[in-house]
């Protein structure tokens, strides 16, 4: 090796280590990162929990209408567990609380 090539070597290695230190991020652009990793796992932890209570809401609406349609009345049905208010629609005998008509008063 002469001389030239042990130059070239040791520049190209001052390169390398200069970008390096040029690309390593700060503090401050580690902390925004770490910020933002939390944000995301996050509202992912509430998306979840939101999609585990809507399930446990729609097997409580499945359960109401497989008592509903084995004959039994329920304390309420698929309407009341929607609206939960009466709808004034009037009746001979009051007012039906529900379009399947198992609650009237």
């Amino acid at each position: 090796m002469n001389r030239d090539s042990i130059i070239g070597f040791v520049l190209i290695a001052a390169i390398l280590v200069v970008y390096s230190f040029w690309m390593t991020p700060s503090q401050e652009e580690l902390d925004a990162r770490q910020r933002k990793i939390d944000s995301v796992a996050q509202v992912r932890q509430q998306q979840q929990l939101l999609s585990s209570v809507r399930l446990t809401r729609l097997a409580r609406l499945a359960e109401e209408v497989k008592q509903q349609q084995s004959g039994s009345r329920s304390s309420s049905c698929f309407s009341c567990f929607r609206w939960r208010q009466p709808l004034p629609i009037p009746a001979k005998q009051g007012k039906i609380w529900c379009f399947c008509t198992c609650h009237t008063r």
